[in-house]
């Protein structure tokens, strides 16, 4: 069973404290601190990058976004990755949303989905 880990911005460099979307687990959920928000996105689709995003001024309530990637102002773009330092790229209702620098970013992983998985591994 996995468990869960916060990385601090403060505690690891700005390059080696990222996530990378498509590695994660159906039903995982990313927790961010920016300069100016806190947002929960709950995991959909990995490798399409889909998620429920909840958090922010344009977040109130929990809406269906995708993932795009993150970059410093003038740096290459990181695509399908969450870098703290960096801001994130959310694509929404035909908008494009970039929060504020990320200060820390965790993921939770969902031990119900794990489950989950391994019961249909088991049936196939």
């Amino acid at each position: 069973m996995r468990e869960n880990h916060t990385i601090q911005l403060a505690e690891i460099p700005i390059g080696d404290s990222e996530v990378t979307v498509e590695r994660l687990n159906q039903f995982d959920t990313i927790l961010l601190q920016t300069q100016n928000s806190e947002y929960r996105i709950l995991v959909l689709d990995p490798k399409t990058g889909r998620a429920l995003v909840e958090g922010g001024a344009h977040f109130v309530e929990p809406g269906e976004a995708l993932l795009m990637g993150s970059a410093l102002p003038g740096s290459d773009f990181k695509s399908g990755m969450i870098c703290a330092g960096c801001r994130l790229e959310i694509w929404a209702d035909d908008k494009v949303f970039l929060t504020s620098p990320i200060k820390s970013l965790g993921v939770k992983h969902n031990p119900c989905a794990e489950s989950a998985q391994s019961m249909a591994a088991a049936l196939h």
